[in-house]
Order: C-alpha cells, then sequence, then structure tokens
C-alpha cells in the first residue's frame, strides 16, 4: 500500500473553530500596567519616591501606540530608554526618562492647543 491508494474523498476531517481564553479579552488594570512599567524600569512598584514619574511613564507609552497590551506598554518604555541613551552623571535614571515624558506629552498638548485656537492653519512657533 503507497500513500497514492488512499482515497482522499472518504477521510473525515474535523473542523474545530479557534477560540481565545476569556482572559485575553479582559481589560488590564491600571495597576498591573503600572507594575508593567516599574518591570521595564527595573525598579519597585511599590516604591512611593517614583508614583508620579510612574503614571507619566504609564501616560507616555499609552500615548506612543494603540497597542496597551502590558508587553506594548514595556516595549514603549524601553524604546524611549534607548532612544534617550545615558543619564548624565549622577542623575536618577528613572526621574530623568520619567521628566522626558512629561515633557514630551506636555508638548503635544500644548501643540494640539495652538491648532485648535488657530483652527490648524501654521500651529507652531
Amino acid at each position: 500500500m503507497t500513500i497514492n491508494d488512499i482515497d482522499e474523498s472518504k477521510v473525515e476531517v474535523e473542523q474545530k473553530e479557534i477560540t481565545t481564553p476569556d482572559t485575553l479579552n479582559e481589560p488590564v488594570s491600571s495597576e498591573m500596567e503600572a507594575k508593567a512599567i516599574a518591570q521595564a524600569m527595573n525598579i519597585d512598584g511599590k516604591d512611593t519616591n517614583y508614583t508620579d514619574e510612574l503614571k507619566w511613564l504609564l501616560d507616555y507609552a499609552k500615548d506612543q501606540s494603540d497597542d496597551n497590551s502590558l508587553e506594548g506598554l514595556k516595549w514603549a518604555i524601553r524604546d524611549l530608554q534607548d532612544r534617550i541613551g545615558t543619564t548624565p552623571y549622577l542623575e536618577d535614571r528613572v526621574k530623568y526618562v520619567a521628566r522626558y515624558a512629561y515633557l514630551s506629552l506636555e508638548s503635544k498638548k500644548l501643540n494640539t492647543e495652538l491648532k485648535k485656537m488657530t483652527r490648524g492653519i501654521n500651529g507652531s512657533i
């Protein structure tokens, strides 16, 4: 018997519908997002010294991509760290990166306001 001897018309193929678990479709809590950002920055998420910084970094990460999964947020922060490079001497890395994220968000907000005031005509200074 060879492989060509099998009549394929008589073979029944069972088709199954692929479903995703419900846990993948559940929204991610802000606590988990903050923990993911803290992991990306290699700090303890419960450290109260970085509360504002983690918030700014989380807002920045959400603004950078439509992918708001935990992995997507971590990648946005890692990309930011790569673009900024090494922090200046004796500068706190987390505070430095968070300051960039804050200024970037504020700049975007200001540019949006300028465009609204000029109805989108030459909104930059």
